[in-house]
């Protein structure tokens, strides 16, 4: 009883990071998910909305129990908030600049949605520890390890991965899809393709 109690207090503690991280990156105009998350209680979609603040912040959790405990500290969610949305800012700027067209028209593109949020953010742990090996944890590095990835990805599967691999109605179908099955096997095959270490 205790262990569940305990299970079910790290859970609540993740899922108010997770919110809280969502909320630095939806609110920061350098952040490429500035402005275009749908809150709870908004009824009314606007044009520039892509994703849901459920979607996005249950995808982050995702990532929060991958990263090493002690480098983020879940009792001081604020600044441990503050420290993971810049390195998602970074992470995901770094990707805007590999994938210019699909973030320019995100509605048509999967890479801001769902599917292309929980992949990345099942590569984010694997790519932390690329930077945290560099010691350098920018834009410019995470980009680095990304293209790396991308070309890796290519030399093994021989496809190209650009933003019309992303394309909602003629991309692949490995970033189409929308079960969890689809998003663990574009995940990990991701991942096999980053470099071993830094």
């Amino acid at each position: 009883v205790e262990e569940v109690k305990r299970y079910e207090a790290k859970r609540k503690v993740m899922a108010a990071l997770s919110v809280t991280v969502v909320d630095k990156l939806r609110s920061d105009p350098q952040s490429p998910w500035y402005e275009k998350v749908i809150l709870p209680h908004e009824m009314k979609r606007k044009s520039n909305h892509i994703i849901s603040q459920t979607s996005l912040a249950d995808s982050i959790g995702l990532l929060l129990g991958k990263l090493p405990p002690d480098e983020f500290d879940l009792k001081e969610i604020e600044g441990s908030a503050k420290r993971m949305g810049q390195l998602l800012i970074n992470y995901w700027s770094a990707l805007k600049e590999i994938f210019p067209e699909a973030f320019q028209i995100p509605e048509d593109y999967t890479i801001q949605k769902t599917i292309g949020c929980y992949v990345f953010h099942k590569v984010f742990p694997h790519v932390y520890t690329l930077c945290k090996e560099s010691n350098d944890f920018s834009k410019e590095t995470m980009k680095s390890f990304l293209s790396e990835m991308f070309n890796a990805f290519l030399e093994s599967t021989g496809l190209v991965v650009d933003s019309e691999f992303w394309n909602r109605w003629a991309g692949d179908p490995l970033a189409t899809g929308t079960g969890m099955k689809t998003v663990n096997k574009l995940a990990n095959l991701f991942i096999d393709c980053l470099p071993l270490q830094a």
